[in-house]
């Protein structure tokens, strides 16, 4: 009979505030010696909701007092999903931190931080996070994994998963030689064969424990129900499911609520609204008076109004796509017991712990980005189920499983416990790489010897299936030898610098291939960006990509809108799919529909990884200089999802998109307008005023260098001009690489040291080839400072000269009239800055009759030839944009008419309509103007106008205070909604 244990008693009292109850249960307190008083590893299996995080928890404490002289080495707990990693961290943060004792997190969307790990105790974190970082054990800013004594693994049958399973076994092996005395605590639902798990992790039997459902505090009843599904009419099968849902809940819900897991946030939504239409045709009632006046206050605060009207009746949904507000007050409601019913995705099966009476796992199939459908993993669907009963309230949970009646039998195996299967073999060449580049492996008797130190081998019995499991192995090896990634040598077998690159980086082998058979042709060219991203496109990282129907048009178009290359041609449907969401993600305006945002948040996680990889494999294989650079700006603007325009903006610590897109509202576009900024004039801006503090601080101590083309940007054919390209150090002294490109071949690249204010002039002379454009670039890296490379690119368009007439002296005696020549020098409207010649108009454009650089002007503009600018000397022109009547240079690069517009628009002091604040400037590019709240974090106004572009400004103002447009012989409001708008001319 087994004693539960008095905290107080057994825990020392410095540490007794991490267990916030008085007693230990029974499983805990059978368990409790070896975990707390013993460093023996330990193997449990036990039901959900039984009480295994306390386990774990005890197994932290013993190794950090064990860790008082040595207050370096780590305990790392490997979580199973990311959810419940920053459960993990919410909580433990407020447990172990008051202790003395710092915790770090680490999940899918980033890479570990090593100095952030070395500082902390406590490690929280995937398989493939620390697999990942336990390949660079051997460098100095990995150390900490060395550290490592204590490895707690929550459900380890997380072996099992086809996917993910391999990198476990693969990581505690390598832990286990890193660090020999390692203890391991694995913790796992019931498994069949916990014993092959427990020699294998080297858990001895007094180690080994297996508790039944009779230790969960609420004994779950759990069973499947099956369904013959309708295989012409998939909405049939949806609906039939809601109504087997609404059958199996209506008796619980009296007494107790029902919680209901649909596999996508559209599916909760039509549950919750099903559910509530059949409770309501059946005349159940769900909540009382008490309740429905309860949440009738409670549902004005919920943004929703699907869910608004959801609640109000006693039925939610809830999924990630709600803001946080509507999930906590959901959240909240529902453990208050106000609501009865509550359909969610996952997230509430590893997030907050809210149980109910009886628990509907409604989808047995769910969508995965990179997977398509498939069926739910039975981690997931084991800790749905964990969620029925609750302590305080229910002697009873019940657990039930909808699917389809041939999936019966498969789904009643594992609520009785599943036998644990290695699945090492599916990605076994992807591990024997990284082990052959950390040295691991280099003879066939460590072959062997690594091997038995795996689950694949200990489990097995068979001397057939171990020979096969060697003769695998083998075929891995000489795989890995015919395509580079190992060599065999006299010593053994060695790493290359292809194998060991895919294994630092994590990357599938195709992918280490491809990046590396990239590089190698490119070696001495240059990649143009949408090059760059068609082959992360490729990456066999994607191939499981699914790309749905309703997909492929909508992602075409953007590759059509926005791609000027013909890269997209030799690309696969789902490679299209990748490569249209990360185009998107660089044009910065380009906006991806909310039901694809899921998979588009997982493609930019794994492209900014795999740009990362290619960077290194630029180094490693090019000697292009200018081909690492360009991937490094290219990533981080993927990471912020921000056009090129932004990028020396973002390179300052502080600049996010939304303060880059208010600086540019203001036309500071690059670190040389930035640092003319004060702090003052940031916060005008909207900028906080630490962050503008911070961003002062951080500019002055980056070098600001500009770089420009002084080039004529057409040319006839075989016609010949020196250009000059100018940089200028408008900062400290600093050393850079400077790299010059014709047509993409390399004029110069050298390394330069410019003093604080110093030019640096390089002539080129460009002779016209017969083709129809030249190209002219330049890249300028920074040797000494991680600023981004300063890009700079100018086109000359190669133009074929008009024929000349020939003149037949014999038929022409006459001489061409004076006042022809006179009328030819009447059309001159100014000269040209470039070459001194005349300019002239010609439709929409000012073209120089000699160099042919030309300056694009509105249709309806008016040159002004006796108003010449004052900076540059051309002529000026009159015309009407954005509702203003304006003067302004030809050269627009010389005075910006957007900037005209918005001083005068600015003047006015236009109000919000909606709550009163001003109206700026949104964005630089186009005649966007909105509440200054726009882009405020907490309380955002998203009010916003588009200026019209030829309409004349009113004199008078609207009635709601906007100003007022002449359009044709109609007037009309900025607000297009409003009421006043569309008036004829004569009626106002």
């Amino acid at each position: 009979m087994v004693v539960e244990l008095k905290v107080t008693e057994v825990i020392p009292e410095t540490l007794e505030s991490v267990f916030p109850f008085e007693r230990f249960n029974k499983m805990q307190s059978a368990v409790f010696n070896i975990v707390f008083n013993t460093d023996e590893n330990v193997v449990l299996g036990a039901p959900t909701a039984s009480g295994k995080t306390v386990i774990g928890e005890l197994a932290i404490l013993r190794a950090l007092i064990n860790h008082q002289d040595d207050p370096n080495k780590k305990v790392v707990y490997i979580a199973p999903y990311k959810a419940l990693s920053y459960e993990k961290l919410e909580e433990w943060t407020s447990k172990f931190e008051p202790l003395g004792y710092n915790v770090y997190v680490t999940t899918g969307e980033t890479e570990i931080e090593p100095r952030k790990a070395a500082k902390a105790h406590i490690i929280i974190s995937t398989p493939e996070k620390v697999d990942s970082s336990s390949r660079k054990f051997m460098s100095s800013t990995y150390e900490f994994i060395n550290r490592i004594d204590t490895i707690i693994i929550d459900e380890v049958h997380l072996l099992d998963s086809p996917e993910r399973g391999g990198a476990l076994e693969v990581l505690i092996s390598r832990l286990r030689k890193i660090n020999e005395n390692l203890r391991i605590v694995a913790l796992s639902a019931t498994m069949k064969n916990i014993e092959d798990v427990a020699a294998w992790l080297g858990a001895k039997k007094p180690g080994t424990f297996v508790f039944d459902d009779t230790y969960r505090p609420v004994k779950l009843e759990a069973t499947v129900c099956g369904y013959k599904p309708d295989k012409k009419n998939r909405w049939n099968n949806k609906h039939l499911k809601i109504q087997l849902t609404y059958d199996l809940i209506a008796p619980h819900i009296e007494v107790g609520q029902a919680l209901v897991f649909v596999s996508s946030r559209r599916g909760t939504v039509d549950t919750a609204q099903q559910l509530l239409k059949n409770f309501s045709e059946n005349e159940k009632m769900l909540i009382g008076n008490k309740e429905t006046k309860l949440l009738g206050k409670k549902s004005k605060d919920i943004v929703n109004d699907i869910l608004r009207s959801c609640f109000v009746e006693g039925i939610a949904f809830h999924h990630a796509g709600l803001s946080r507000n509507d999930r906590e007050i959901v959240e909240s409601a529902f453990k208050n017991r106000l609501l009865k019913v509550l359909a969610s995705t996952s997230t509430l099966a590893w997030g907050v712990n809210l149980p109910a009476r009886v628990v509907i796992v409604q989808d047995t199939t769910v969508y995965d980005p990179l997977k398509g459908k498939k069926e739910i993993s039975p981690l997931d669907l084991l800790q749905m189920l964990g969620r029925a009963g609750r302590p305080q309230f229910d002697n009873l949970g019940y657990g039930i499983i909808i699917t389809e009646k041939r999936n019966v039998e498969y789904y009643r195996g594992l609520l009785t416990g599943k036998e644990i299967e290695s699945r090492l073999t599916e990605t076994l060449e992807e591990h024997l790489n990284a082990e052959i580049s950390l040295n691991f492996i280099k003879t066939e008797a460590e072959i062997s010897d690594w091997l038995k130190s795996t689950f694949l081998y200990s489990s097995q019995k068979d001397e057939l299936k171990i020979q096969e499991i060697m003769d695998t192995t083998n075929e891995c090896i000489e795989r890995l030898i015919t395509d580079g990634f190992i060599n065999k040598t006299e010593l053994g077998l060695v790493s290359t610098p292809l194998g060991s690159l895919t294994s630092k980086f994590y990357l599938r082998l195709d992918t280490g291939k491809l990046f590396f058979d990239a590089v190698a042709v490119h070696s001495h060219e240059i990649i143009d960006d949408e090059e760059i991203l068609a082959l992360v496109s490729k990456a066999s990282e994607f191939d499981d990509m699914v790309v749905r129907k309703n997909e492929r048009g909508v992602f075409r178009d953007v590759i059509e809108s926005y791609s000027a290359s013909g890269y997209v041609k030799d690309l696969k449907k789902h490679q299209e799919k990748v490569f249209a969401v990360l185009l998107a993600s660089l044009k910065g305006g380009v906006k991806i529909d909310i039901e694809f945002q899921t998979d588009a948040r997982v493609i930019k996680q794994n492209a900014n990884r795999l740009l990362s990889a290619l960077e290194r494999f630029c180094d490693e294989f090019s000697e292009s200089i200018l081909i690492r650079e360009k991937i490094k700006r290219l990533s981080v603007l993927l990471e912020y999802s921000l056009p090129e325009e932004f990028s020396e903006l973002i390179q300052v610590r502080g600049i996010g998109a939304r303060i880059a897109t208010l600086l540019a509202s203001a036309n500071v576009m690059g670190l040389k307008d930035l640092i003319q900024l004060s702090v003052e004039e940031m916060i005008k801006l909207g900028i906080k005023k630490a962050n503008a503090e911070k961003i002062r601080k951080k500019i002055n101590e980056m070098p600001i260098i500009t770089a420009e083309w002084d080039i004529r940007e057409r040319m006839n054919i075989d016609e010949s001009q020196e250009a000059l390209f100018r940089l200028k150090n408008w900062s400290f002294p600093v050393r850079i690489n400077a790299t010059l490109l014709l047509n993409k071949k390399k004029l110069i690249e050298q390394t330069l040291f410019l003093s604080k204010e110093e030019d640096w002039i390089f002539p080129v002379y460009i002779t016209s080839p017969r083709q129809q454009t030249i190209l002219c670039e330049s890249m300028v890296s920074f040797i000494d400072f991680e600023n981004l490379p300063i890009v700079d690119r100018k086109e000359i368009k190669v133009i074929k000269p008009r024929p000349k007439k020939t003149l037949e002296i014999d038929k022409m005696e006459k001489k061409p009239k004076k006042e022809k020549l006179a009328d030819t020098s009447s059309k001159s409207i100014g000269k040209c800055k470039n070459c001194g010649y005349d300019l002239v108009k010609k439709k929409d454009e000012v073209l120089c009759t000699f160099c042919g650089i030309s300056y694009r002007i509105s249709k309806s503009a008016k040159v002004l030839p006796e108003s010449s600018c004052k900076r540059c000397g051309l002529p000026k022109m009159r015309y009407i944009y954005g509702g203003y009547d304006i003067i302004c240079c030809v050269d627009r690069q010389c005075q910006n008419p957007d900037k005209i517009v918005k001083e005068q628009f600015e003047k006015e002091k236009y109000s919000c309509p909606k709550c009163g604040n001003p109206l700026i400037f949104l964005r630089r590019i186009g005649l966007t103007v909105g509440c200054n709240k726009y882009y405020d974090e907490k309380n955002p106004c998203k009010t916003a106008f588009v200026l019209p572009t030829y309409a004349v400004l009113h004199d008078d103002r609207c009635q709601c205070g906007l100003p007022l447009f002449k359009s044709k012989n109609k007037i009309r409001c900025l607000n297009p909604s409003c009421e006043y708008s569309g008036r004829d001319i004569v009626d106002s």
